[in-house]
C-alpha cells in the first residue's frame, strides 16, 4: 500500500500570542521520516510524524515540509494559512505570517500555492480554512473587512487549482475575541 502524506499544522502555533511572552518556535529537528510511494523511498524531516502502511501525517512547518513530498503524492490536503500581521505564531522572519505587508504575505503564499498544486494527486481536493481580516483605519487607512478568501482562491486558482467551492462556518465574533 501506498502512503497518503497529510501536512497538519501544530495546534500550538494556532493560539494568539502577545509579541512581548511569545517564545521563537523550535528549528525542525531531524527526525527523519520515511515516505514510501512508487516503489521510492523519500526522506521526511519534520518536527514529529505519525505513519501507518496507508497514511502518514507530519507536524511541520508547512512549507518546509511541502517541499520534501514527491508530485501527486497527496490525496486531501487541510490547512490553514497564517494571516498577515494578524496572529503572532512564531518569531522567525521564515513564518509567513511576518511579513511587513498583505503584498509580501501573498507572495510567500503564492510559493505555497504552488507546491499544494504539485503534490495533490488530479481530481483530490484541498481545503483551506481562513477568515475575513478586520482593516483599521490607522493600519490601513480605512475601517472594514478584508475578503482573505478571495486573496487565497485567486492564488490557488492562479497556481493550477480549480475553485470548488467555500462553506462558511459561523463564529460568535464576540466569543471569538
Amino acid at each position: 500500500p501506498e502512503l497518503r502524506p497529510v501536512v497538519p499544522s501544530s495546534a500550538e502555533q494556532c493560539h494568539r500570542l502577545p509579541r512581548d511572552t511569545h517564545k521563537p518556535a523550535p528549528e525542525l529537528d531531524p527526525h527523519t521520516h520515511r515516505l514510501t510511494r512508487d516503489d521510492t523511498m523519500t526522506q521526511i524531516q519534520a518536527l514529529d510524524a505519525h505513519t501507518t502502511d496507508d497514511w502518514a501525517m507530519y507536524n511541520g512547518d508547512c512549507v518546509e515540509v511541502v517541499r520534501q513530498l514527491p508530485d501527486k503524492s497527496v490525496d486531501f490536503q487541510v490547512f490553514s494559512p497564517p494571516f498577515a500581521n494578524v496572529y503572532l505564531y512564531s518569531d522567525s522572519t521564515r513564518d509567513m505570517g511576518n511579513c511587513d505587508s498583505e503584498a509580501e504575505f501573498m507572495q510567500h503564499y503564492r510559493f505555497l500555492a504552488k507546491e499544494l498544486y504539485r503534490t495533490l494527486r488530479p481530481g483530490r481536493l484541498c481545503a483551506v480554512h481562513c477568515k475575513d481580516t478586520i482593516r483599521y483605519k490607522g493600519a490601513h487607512g480605512r475601517a472594514g473587512m478584508h475578503d482573505l478568501p478571495g486573496d487565497l482562491t485567486r492564488e490557488m486558482e492562479a497556481a493550477g487549482f480549480q475553485y470548488h467551492c467555500r462553506v462558511t462556518v459561523w463564529k460568535d465574533p464576540v466569543e471569538e475575541q
